[in-house]
């Protein structure tokens, strides 16, 4: 509500006649829950009197006292409910929101709910927009300028959205706003993102073009089994058993807030010791590819610990996916240097991401049912395993092909032996 509003508000009441006497009525509703509330008074003057002009009289105090009735519950809304909006602009409580929401969201997506707000905030910081002025208007403008002006995509506006809606729901819970305009917009169509895999070979050659050991393992392990980032470089040595030949995933390195204040990075990683999901959590055979590998690595790993001694990092002893000496390989670190040894390969579009679409969809082609698939990726919906990691090439479909053409040509023999003179054209 803006100043002038404030200063205009007013409700409006009406004078009732019950047993003869004047009672001042206002019915109204509660400015946040929308409820309706009657707020009634005795004036304790008659309506019929014994004379006319004690009617007329009774009649104009009971008017005054409905004026003054009317102003002391104006005033009751706007002091308990109305003036209670503070000063603060949209951009503002969208910062105060992130704040309590830290302790609430892991640390990666704390992050990213800091990129997107920092957009949106150099966008409305210019326009100072209060946070109760903010209009449907306003936020339609922001997602045009997203879209046109910054060249962002749909899927990303559709985040941005998301959380402002959530934003400004608090915001409504809190009495700050009566309503949430981001409830009013339109939802945005979701764009599908082409979807990549690799072939067994281009994989291998992937596999074999790394040449730095900080990423060759973690890679290799998302090449054959198609774990995701964090649970190829969350691995650890206690969760192989080289006697029973099981693999068992059950925890990820995740980056969290560095809280040394004195450190040179504001994120550190750490062992999560927790899953995405439940159905994360599996075991798995331990291919003999994978086995022989793991054996030589834990053997280099030994000789690196007597080599460097004490410059050796003891604190991820059990964990698989360690540099020389002995530090947990960075997350981001796999990332890029991933995506620079694809590029010299000249394969577009390919992230280490696309080893586990590229593996689900060899699991596929080999004849293995979609339940056996969405255990080994560890997915808790069959639904993201039939539609984002399995994919079709043209020679899956050259099989339907040659299966209906094999069909056409057992036909055409048939009709040849019933009248040889009624062949069809030869193609």
């Amino acid at each position: 509500m803006t100043k002038s509003e404030k200063e205009k508000f007013r409700l409006h009441g009406r004078l009732r006649v019950k047993s003869n006497y004047y009672h001042v009525l206002i019915d109204t509703k509660h400015p946040v829950t929308n409820e309706v509330i009657r707020h009634s008074q005795s004036t304790k003057l008659k309506a019929v009197c014994d004379g006319k002009k004690e009617e007329k009289s009774n009649k104009a105090m009971a008017e005054e006292m409905l004026i003054d009735f009317e102003r002391k519950w104006s005033k009751f809304y706007l002091d308990q409910y109305l003036s209670k909006k503070t000063e603060i602009t949209f951009n503002e409580y969208l910062w105060e929101w992130l704040e309590r929401k830290k302790s609430r969201v892991v640390f990666k997506t704390f992050e990213g709910y800091k990129t997107i707000i920092r957009r949106i905030d150099k966008y409305f910081s210019e326009k100072n927009i209060l946070l109760e002025e903010l209009t449907i208007r306003d936020l339609q403008k922001f997602y045009e300028y997203c879209n046109k002006t910054l060249g962002i995509s749909n899927n990303t506006i559709i985040k941005e959205h998301k959380l402002i809606k959530s934003a400004l729901e608090c915001a409504r819970k809190e009495e700050l706003i009566s309503k949430n305009p981001a409830d009013y917009i339109d939802s945005f169509k979701k764009e599908d993102t082409e979807k990549v895999f690799l072939k067994e070979e281009k994989m291998e050659k992937i596999i074999q073009a790394i040449d730095d050991n900080k990423i060759s393992t973690p890679a290799f392990l998302a090449s054959k089994y198609g774990f995701r980032r964090g649970e190829a470089v969350g691995l650890r040595w206690s969760d192989i058993d080289f006697e029973n030949n099981t693999i068992t995933v059950c925890n990820s390195v995740v980056d969290v807030e560095n809280k040394d204040k004195n450190a040179k990075n504001k994120k550190k990683q750490v062992n999560r010791l927790k899953l995405k999901t439940k159905a994360s959590f599996r075991v798995l055979p331990l291919l003999m590819e994978v086995k022989d590998y793991l054996l030589n690595l834990r053997k280099q790993q030994k000789e690196n610990r007597e080599r460097f001694k004490t410059s050796y990092n003891t604190e991820y002893l059990d964990n698989i996916c360690v540099d020389q000496l002995g530090n947990l390989v960075k997350l981001d670190y796999v990332t890029k240097k991933f995506k620079k040894i694809v590029t010299k390969l000249n394969y577009e579009k390919v992230t280490f991401h696309t080893l586990r679409h590229s593996v689900a969809t060899l699991l596929h082609k080999h004849g293995f049912s979609v339940k056996i698939i969405q255990y080994w990726l560890g997915h808790s919906n069959i639904s993201t395993t039939l539609d984002t990691y399995t994919h079709l090439s043209l020679e899956d479909l050259s099989d339907v092909a040659n299966t209906f053409n094999n069909l056409y040509k057992q036909k055409k023999s048939y009709i040849s032996t019933l009248n040889p003179a009624a062949q069809p054209d030869q193609y």
